[in-house]
């Protein structure tokens, strides 16, 4: 790998662990004291929050390339790395969250998909262990790809953003 890829390799992985540490003590922090009750508030500030360290991620990668040019694929490569580490991370909780925290969560689910599922005439046995470890399987992953689907609009509009604004900065 050359020192070029290395440096924005790291840079995105650092920021990705703050991005991930913060997210797994946000979701933490929140389960314990019940702010997850009230989503759409909670989701919200999370939300700024989560998008201003990603500003400041390219912001500082901008930053440390001086005045050279730092072309779009660059800043999304360096998003889209972040974002997968802040992924691990949120999946990492889901996993303390179904193991440790809350195991009858995956049951409160599955009666709740029960129930929507009988309406159209379809049952399942929700105390199979098999059923139960495929909807926790599912929500690990589940957790994994929202955050990266939530998160690869923003970092392609930050992106674009950054990438019209090197004709600026570099003046």
């Amino acid at each position: 790998m050359t020192e070029e890829r290395k440096t924005y390799l790291q840079h995105a992985f650092n920021y990705g662990s703050i991005l991930g540490f913060f997210s797994f003590c946000w979701y933490l922090t929140g389960f314990y004291l019940g702010f997850d009750k009230h989503p759409m508030i909670y989701d919200n500030i999370y939300f700024f929050i989560s998008i201003s360290i990603i500003i400041a991620m390219m912001i500082s990668y901008r930053r440390m390339q001086e005045n050279q040019t730092v072309k779009f694929s660059r800043f999304f490569t360096i998003g889209f790395v972040a974002t997968t580490i802040c992924a691990l991370f949120i999946s990492a909780f889901a996993i303390i969250r179904i193991a440790v925290l809350d195991p009858y969560f995956i049951y409160t689910f599955a009666s709740s998909a029960s129930q929507y599922l009988q309406e159209y005439n379809i049952t399942y046995n929700i105390d199979s262990p098999s059923l139960i470890n495929v909807f926790k399987i599912s929500y690990v992953i589940a957790n994994f790809f929202v955050c990266i689907l939530n998160n690869i609009i923003y970092i392609l509009l930050i992106s674009a953003f950054m990438t019209l604004n090197n004709r600026i900065y570099n003046k």
